[in-house]
């Protein structure tokens, strides 16, 4: 396929399409169990994802839950209505491109942002001598 492709992978082969239009093509040019190694392939990536929201979604669920004494089932119930609402403006014909802008800037700007505010935070409104005193004790490391 990379061949075919004049040696160099096209942009449009990657990110979702990779996975729901290249990968199925793979499949298909084996030399033999496509059909069983497809369905292996399909499950695999459901199974995944289904993990992956469940592990994300239940953190929020359980902070919400625990910290605004609400009953769970009132917020899962509250979550999922929200996420759902949320998430139909990836149904409409720009939700790729949209994914796209989001997932770029989330990775390449989010992460080192929330972290950097994540230090100051700590550095100026907690009193790091306390913060210190915390965690020697565990830790492997000793700052004395």
């Amino acid at each position: 396929m990379m061949h075919q492709a004049g040696g160099e992978l096209p942009a449009r082969l990657s990110g979702v399409f990779l996975a729901f239009a290249t990968i199925p093509e793979a499949i298909n040019q084996l030399p033999t169990m496509q059909v069983l190694i497809g369905v292996l392939f399909f499950l695999s990536l459901t199974f995944a994802g289904l993990s992956s929201l469940i592990s994300i979604n239940e953190v929020l669920i359980a902070s919400f839950a625990e910290k605004m004494n609400i009953p769970r089932r009132k917020v899962v119930i509250g979550y999922t209505i929200i996420a759902a609402l949320a998430s139909l403006v990836f149904t409409t014909g720009a939700g790729l491109y949209i994914l796209d802008i989001v997932d770029h800037w989330i990775n390449n700007f989010g992460i080192v942002l929330s972290g950097i505010a994540e230090l100051i935070i700590i550095g100026w409104m907690f009193k790091l001598l306390s913060v210190r005193e915390h965690f020697e004790p565990i830790s492997d490391f000793k700052c004395r």
